[in-house]
């Protein structure tokens, strides 16, 4: 039994499910470990392509039967004496860790978009702001417009 591997795959019927393959007497195998199916799946060669000597369509094998059990259970033997299974685990939570940061990024560039044109818009009368206020009304304007600017800088920073 060789290259046993335990990998992370996803798919319409498989999301984010761990994957079980191994090369064995030149055949491919591989098992979606948490589908309820339980089937073994038996390909070619990588380097037997369609219409080679060789060449055979994909089998599904019961993983129970007498005669896949004993390969299955050295394959996952395999991959727990070498912490396929841990690494493979790892490396999901991992890439949903950097799949759900990715989404809280893209929340706050979205966020900061759309406080873009109010920040310029309190940008633009800044100079406003910085006019001593000699009247009620004055000061009241400048209030109002420090009050947009901090909203806008709130908005932008996702307070």
């Amino acid at each position: 039994m060789e290259n046993v591997k335990v990998t992370e795959h996803s798919s319409f019927e498989h999301i984010h499910n761990l994957v079980l393959s191994w090369e064995h007497k030149g055949a491919r195998y591989h098992i979606w470990e948490n589908d309820k199916k339980k089937i073994i799946y038996k390909n070619p060669p990588n380097d037997i392509k369609y219409g080679d000597v060789g060449y055979f369509r994909t089998g599904k094998l019961n993983s129970t039967a007498k005669a896949n059990a004993p390969m299955l259970a050295e394959a996952r033997r395999i991959a727990v004496e070498q912490g396929l299974y841990e690494k493979a685990a790892d490396d999901l939570r991992k890439k949903k860790e950097d799949e759900e940061n990715q989404r809280l990024a893209s929340i706050a560039l979205q966020q900061k978009k759309e406080a873009a044109e109010e920040m310029y818009e309190a940008l633009m009368d800044f100079p406003m702001l910085l006019a001593p206020a000699t009247t009620a009304w004055g000061k009241q304007v400048q209030e109002w417009w420090q009050e947009k600017a901090h909203a806008a800088l709130a908005k932008a920073e996702g307070r």
